[in-house]
């Protein structure tokens, strides 16, 4: 059976969260998007959580740490310039 695209980039998150989490709150905006777009508001609330608490854990110290890392994940842009947590919760406002 194929695995979803939310599946893939679900798995890629957990095995970042540990290891790489700034990269990881990218995988968790891409997942509350993904979730958003299927419907899934709880999923997308709980990722959307997810990605705001990780980018507030890991703040950068100048302006290039808030650069995404990734141009797109699981068919999800990111931000062209910048991604922290303001722009996570400006971008996901309609699930809180």
């Amino acid at each position: 059976m194929k695995n979803s695209v939310s599946d893939i980039v679900e798995k890629k998150f957990r095995s970042l969260k540990v290891h790489n989490p700034r990269e990881a709150a990218e995988y968790a905006y891409a997942l509350a998007v993904i979730f958003k777009n299927q419907g899934n508001m709880r999923k997308a609330r709980q990722f959307a959580k997810a990605s705001i608490d990780l980018f507030d854990e890991n703040q950068g110290k100048n302006p290039n740490d808030y650069a995404p890392q990734n141009v797109t994940i699981g068919d999800v842009p990111m931000p062209s310039s910048y991604i922290h947590s303001g722009v996570v919760k400006d971008r996901l406002k309609a699930l809180f």
